[in-house]
């Protein structure tokens, strides 16, 4: 039978070490693939907006982050530690290989909450599953 190698839920797989290293580190927030009603803050989404399969073993999907909090101070502070910690993902697990910047942190005010919201982009690099 011939192996199928297929991508992984990358904004799952995102969410759970956000998760995680938010918890461990004490920084307080979360992250979600799916924004709650009624919001908390400080909050992270991820989604996956584009990207492509990198080579036979190995996704590569483009993933946004958009951090919200209740003031721009901490919006920016928030924002900041999130997108530190994506920059090291690849170093703190297995499944990412590698992580690269695909757009800066930018300020886009939420016009739905009135609230601040930083964002950011990368792609990142990894492995797929056999099915």
């Amino acid at each position: 039978m011939v192996e199928v190698l297929v991508g992984r839920d990358a904004e799952g797989a995102a969410v759970r070490f956000l998760n995680t290293e938010l918890v461990s580190r004490s920084v307080g927030g979360r992250a979600v693939k799916i924004v709650p009603s009624p919001m908390t803050f400080p909050l992270v989404r991820v989604s996956r907006v584009g990207g492509d399969v990198r080579d036979v073993a190995y996704d590569s999907p483009l993933l946004l982050f958009e951090c919200w909090a209740n003031d721009m101070k901490a919006a920016i502070d928030f924002a900041s530690v999130v997108r530190g910690l994506v920059r090291v993902w690849a170093r703190l697990s297995d499944d990412v290989t590698a992580v690269r910047s695909a757009g800066d942190l930018v300020f886009l005010p939420d016009p739905d909450t009135n609230k601040p919201r930083y964002q950011f982009a990368v792609q990142v690099d990894m492995k797929m599953s056999a099915v």
